[in-house]
């Protein structure tokens, strides 16, 4: 790729190029910190179209050229800067119209860079891109996930006149995203602490907090009581567990889910260990449980973090996605209509008893992530639970 930037300088008769780069991604860099904004579009427009006098085919193309470009938009995303915000917008067009063949999907790279900008510009700025782009259709779904990576870091957009806009032109062409408001909910307002950190070199995660698992005083079992498994369709295990639909246990059955009813009206404090015995789980030996009462935001940040971070196999829905999925999930978890209106789920969700598995046992011990989640529904009969692994530990 070094060799590619020193044909770029001669080719294009670059006048007065950066000095003492090192590397190909050190002469972005040097480019987008002293903002040479001609250079770099001249940059982006050669790394989106294979000369056709290459030797190299197009795949050959896209494997030299891709990482370049997927490094320039980052850094244009991470740098406070209303011009290179701007710039960042232009690039990714040209990758949507480029007839290359790029490994990464197209929508990938929108939640990414969303994040980026919502992350490390200003709303101020980011204003001013919404109402530079806000009529391109070429645009529309960049502009979509932004909003609400903003919604996310806490930007409300009631008195927003160009976020509000953003928001009924979603209602009206029916768009996944629009089913979301334009502010947080009381379950979901902490969110902001599981999205990602980013640096010109790095992102990081902040994972969900898990108390010390505490001894509560629980029931003796009743001897009466019994379990019996409920018969499940497809749709509803789909639903439940779309917030990790994106993880490897999606493709390798290790995904367990299960429905039971009791015939007793079963309390928070019935919820024990001896009682799990009595279900046939695969994952792990229920002898060994332990039992983690959340609160319903708790359950919410669980499932943020399984659906929006980026996992072994390196997908995630991200943010706003994210957010849809966990939203999806949790209707299904307290048996709401799919697509319910959020503040329906969340007053269901307030009345269950929700609850974390864990056991020290190689599922989870051995596994990149894990998740695992019991929920008695207000009926105070009705058990619904799903545990999910993500990769082996050392795929982290």
């Amino acid at each position: 790729m070094d060799v590619f930037v020193h044909e770029f300088i001669e080719q294009y008769n670059v006048v007065d190029p950066p000095t003492h780069f090192r590397s190909a991604r050190e002469f972005v860099d040097i480019c987008v910190l002293e903002q040479r904004i001609e250079m770099l579009m001249d940059l982006a427009r050669v790394l989106t179209t294979a000369p056709t006098d290459s030797v190299d085919s197009p795949e050959a193309w896209v494997k030299r050229a891709e990482p370049l470009l997927t490094h320039l938009e980052n850094n244009l995303a991470l740098i406070p800067s209303v011009d290179l915000a701007k710039l960042v917008f232009e690039v990714l067009h040209l990758r949507t119209i480029s007839a290359l063949p790029f490994k990464t999907p197209l929508s990938h790279r929108f939640r990414r860079v969303a994040s980026m900008l919502a992350s490390e510009q200003s709303t101020k700025d980011l204003k001013r891109i919404f109402q530079l782009y806000k009529s391109e259709d070429s645009y529309f779904e960049l502009l979509a996930v932004l909003l609400h990576e903003l919604i996310l870091r806490g930007v409300q957009c009631e008195g927003i006149p160009l976020f509000e806009e953003q928001l009924l032109a979603l209602k009206e062409r029916d768009h996944p995203l629009a089913y979301l408001p334009g502010q947080l909910l009381d379950i979901e307002i902490g969110v902001e602490e599981y999205l990602p950190r980013y640096s010109l070199s790095s992102t990081s995660w902040a994972r969900p907090y898990r108390d010390e698992w505490d001894e509560a005083e629980t029931l003796d079992l009743d001897p009466t009581l019994k379990l019996e498994a409920q018969e499940r369709t497809p749709e509803f295990d789909a639903r439940l567990v779309h917030a990790v639909s994106l993880w490897e246990s999606s493709q390798s059955e290790n995904t367990e889910i299960g429905c039971y009813q009791s015939n007793l009206v079963l309390s928070k404090a019935a919820i024990t260990p001896e009682l799990l015995q009595s279900i046939p789980l695969k994952s792990f030996d229920m002898a060994a449980v332990k039992l983690q009462a959340l609160e319903a935001h708790q359950v919410f940040a669980l499932l943020f973090g399984a659906a929006s971070q980026t996992g072994s196999n390196s997908q995630s829905f991200m943010g706003p996605y994210g957010r849809l999925a966990v939203w999806k999930s949790l209707a299904a978890l307290v048996d709401c209509p799919d697509k319910a209106p959020m503040s329906d789920i969340e007053a269901q969700l307030s009345k269950c008893h929700c609850f974390e598995l864990y056991a020290e046992v190689d599922y989870f011990e051995k596994a990149a992530r894990s998740l695992s989640i019991l929920c008695l529904r207000p009926d105070g009969r009705s058990l619904v639970f799903f545990v999910a692994q993500d990769g082996p530990a050392g795929l982290i």
